[in-house]
């Protein structure tokens, strides 16, 4: 047990008690304003959902050296399958980009099980509010909280932390961005002002003028009377008596139209890294290829990052072990880009049949992997009519001669 615990604190770093007291670092717990609660405002949780949906598409990969290896399976497995016991790849990367645009910070609790090749039993994404203390302890940071009714105490390094607005004066794990939080008062402010506007025109809808002077018990009897008729009536129609005048009455209630708020909502949109057309599913390779780069891929790169660095030992990143994502570019492309690229595919001096099969969506052929050489290239010495015959270098025949 001596070895493998020194071992595991080489590795590792040593094990600290469990100290008193407790620090928050600045801007942790810096929530939205209550009146314009994110998790309230449509726009923004379907820029959550989308930017979350797209990224638990990705995929990981182990490089060593920087060629691709099998010598990180079980890891693969975790990243790419099963995370945890309760998640799969897809589930577990969408909670944690969830986390990352709703929250701007997504933390992610590493599991070690020392009888696995890769020493990694589990990730499990961890929610905000479920962070109970944050203490410093000799300059490092430990945090206490529950993961599937298990309460666990462990210091940073041992978290894969992501952070959007990463701000190193606001404490370790950030700290919330509010300029979005004008935007969505303002929202909150015009869905308020709609809400009362309709409930103002439901108040009074008619007034009905008495031809006599009528007692206040009468009136009272009446008016539940007229409010029975208008509440029970089938065909539309009411009865009143000759001496008694009925008047609608229009509400004036106003909020602001549709383009005021959508000037609004574009900040919510921007601050997101989405648009409306990538919500609502509707957009062409241009738009997404945009997106990716601008919104996705950056999160990505600091996802594989902190794999990186926090699932291998010093040794191994010395070796040139690194996690890197997978992404195809022409999963949004259309027919026509495809045939396109496929064409020029083709005419390249060496090209792989399957790979240009694949892209058009056909099922791959018989030795269709091999690469295959475009007999209009020739490499230098090469006969022109025959490529398997090298031309004589002290005396290279050329085709004119033999036209000649």
């Amino acid at each position: 047990m001596g070895v493998i615990t020194n071992w595991f604190s080489k590795v590792f770093g040593a094990r600290t008690q469990k100290p008193n007291g407790m620090i928050i670092p600045m801007g942790w717990f810096n929530k939205y304003d209550e009146t314009a609660n994110k998790e309230t405002n449509a726009t923004y949780m379907s820029c959550v959902n989308v930017n979350a949906r797209h990224l638990s598409k990705v995929k990981f990969a182990h490089t060593l050296k920087g060629e691709h290896s099998e010598n990180k399976k079980d890891l693969m497995r975790l990243l790419n399958l099963r995370p945890n016991k309760l998640q799969s790849a897809s589930q577990f990367w969408k909670e944690v980009g969830s986390s990352y645009w709703r929250d701007q910070i997504a933390l992610v609790y590493i599991e070690y099980d020392f009888n696995k090749p890769s020493f990694i039993g589990g990730l499990w994404p961890i929610e905000v509010d479920n962070i109970a203390k944050v203490s410093m302890v000799n300059g490092e940071c430990y945090v206490d909280f529950t993961v599937n009714g298990q309460k666990h105490y462990v210091k940073e390094s041992q978290l894969i932390v992501l952070k959007r607005n990463s701000d190193s004066v606001k404490g370790l794990f950030g700290g919330h961005s509010s300029p979005i939080n004008k935007s969505l008062q303002a929202i909150q402010a015009s869905y308020d002002g709609l809400a009362a506007a309709i409930k103002a025109s439901q108040y009074i809808r008619f007034v009905i003028q008495a031809g006599a002077p009528v007692s206040d018990e009468n009136m009272k009897k009446r008016q539940e009377e007229y409010a029975k008729r208008f509440l029970e009536s089938q065909d539309g129609l009411v009865y009143v008596s000759g001496n008694e005048k009925l008047t609608e009455i229009s509400s004036n209630g106003k909020w602001p139209l549709a383009p005021e708020i959508q000037s609004v909502k574009d900040d919510i949109y921007e601050f997101m890294g989405c648009t409306p057309d990538i919500c609502k599913g509707k957009f062409d390779s241009k738009a997404w290829v945009s997106y990716y780069e601008t919104t996705i891929e950056p999160l990505v790169s600091e996802i594989c990052e902190e794999l990186t660095y926090k699932l291998f030992s010093q040794g191994e990143l010395n070796a040139g072990n690194l996690i890197e994502g997978i992404t195809d570019p022409m999963v949004v492309a259309s027919i026509p880009e495809k045939i396109q690229i496929a064409s020029i595919y083709i005419k390249e001096p060496v090209y792989v049949p399957n790979v240009a099969n694949k892209l058009l969506g056909l099922p791959p052929v018989e030795g269709g992997d091999k690469p295959y050489q475009n007999q209009t290239y020739k490499k230098d010495g090469e006969d022109p009519k025959d490529p398997t015959k090298q031309l004589d270098p002290n005396n290279p025949k050329k085709e004119d001669d033999e036209d000649e």
